[in-house]
């Protein structure tokens, strides 16, 4: 809906696609992407049952990456649904 919706800022639809390429070009563990997100005010991450699949061919964010970060640290886990909390400092 983002891409049709209105957002909070004017650029919004740029805003949010700036944060995906970036985490595919440097990945999530990157210095620079955390502070993207701890800029952002985005604290969790979740990975649903799809793993991502539903509007990509490949996943983003991959629960093993994840799993072995001191960054992200594992809340839930059922299935394939994982969240995670973000540790920046």
């Amino acid at each position: 809906n983002y891409g049709t919706e209105g957002g909070p800022r004017p650029d919004y639809r740029e805003w949010v696609n700036a944060l995906t390429a970036s985490i595919q070009s440097k990945g999530i563990d990157d210095p620079d992407i955390l502070e993207m997100l701890s800029d952002r005010g985005i604290t969790h991450v979740y990975i649903g049952q799809k793993q991502g699949s539903v509007n990509s061919p490949s996943p983003l964010l991959d629960p093993d990456h994840l799993n072995a970060s001191p960054h992200f640290i594992p809340i839930y886990h059922k299935d394939r649904v994982w969240i995670y909390k973000i540790e920046t400092n």
